[in-house]
């Protein structure tokens, strides 16, 4: 019976006691929890934030460009000798057209704009030119007597305005504007007893105008490659001929003189590069 009631005495009294003993440990270990938690977190290694990446900047075909071309060409130029003879009135010998024909090659500098899809600008071009031909031709004296017509055209040049439209990196253009020629002719006379002098020789720069088009593609930002056409027109021009008004002063009346009528066709594969100033971006 006493071990009985002291076995029962000593679990009333942990029973009283425990809630003592438990306090101050249950009361500290809050604090605990956002620090074990704090280490947890400081264990997992940052994420890494993924971005896109930035768009790439739209093309624009405005700025400065230098390039070079090479080609080939062809011409027509028509010729007429006229001359007045004694006793008879002014006698004109229209020749039959002379075709030139050769290979060609030179530089161009520029300037574009873009707005939008459209470019507009302004681009001058210079080209040495093999374009000759050797063909009988008329002297205007008699329509039985002919000269032997040498022509060359030595160079050419044209300063122009574009107009194109973009179609992704293309570039469809049409232009007009100036171009200029330097030619030289040379003249042998066959005379009654069919043999050839030499006679008149002279060279000319002229004046006309010009149109064309071509399609420019852009390769990088800044080369491009085209292939463009051109016409050119530059008119009716005379000239004197001395030296054949000397070999037959005694049959002309008047000075003879030679009417020259030109036109040219070009075709041009040029490469151009740009150097991005000023920098505008285009508008999509």
């Amino acid at each position: 019976m006493q071990r009985r009631f002291v076995g029962r005495a000593a679990f009333a009294t942990a029973t009283l006691l425990a809630p003592m003993l438990l306090a101050p440990t249950l009361a500290i270990l809050p604090s605990f929890v956002p620090a074990i938690g704090a280490a947890s977190a400081a264990d997992i290694a940052p994420q890494p934030v993924l971005k896109a990446p930035p768009p790439p900047p739209a093309f624009s075909w405005t700025g400065i460009y230098i390039g070079a071309h090479i080609g080939s060409g062809w011409a027509t130029v028509n010729q007429t000798g006229t001359a007045t003879l004694i006793g008879f009135p002014t006698f004109a010998n229209p020749s039959p057209p002379q075709n030139l024909n050769g290979f060609l090659g030179g530089g161009q500098i520029g300037f574009n704009y873009q707005v939008s899809q459209w470019v507009w600008g302004l681009e001058a071009q210079f080209s040495g030119t093999g374009l000759d031909t050797t063909s009988a031709c008329g002297n205007g004296v008699s329509a039985l007597s002919f000269n032997m017509c040498h022509v060359k055209v030595d160079w050419m040049g044209t300063l122009a305005a574009r107009l194109g439209w973009t179609v992704d990196h293309a570039l469809i253009y049409v232009k007009g504007g100036a171009a200029v020629i330097h030619d030289r002719y040379d003249y042998q006379f066959l005379t009654g007893a069919l043999t050839l002098v030499p006679l008149d020789n002279f060279s000319a720069t002229n004046w006309g105008w010009m149109w064309g088009a071509g399609i420019e593609y852009a390769l990088t930002n800044n080369w491009s490659a085209k292939i463009e056409y051109d016409y050119m027109q530059f008119g009716t021009k005379t000239y004197a001929l001395p030296q054949l008004d000397a070999l037959v002063r005694n049959q002309i009346a008047a000075p003879s003189s030679q009417e020259i009528k030109q036109q040219v066709h070009l075709i041009k594969f040029g490469v151009n590069y740009r150097f991005n100033w000023p920098t505008v971006v285009a508008n999509y």
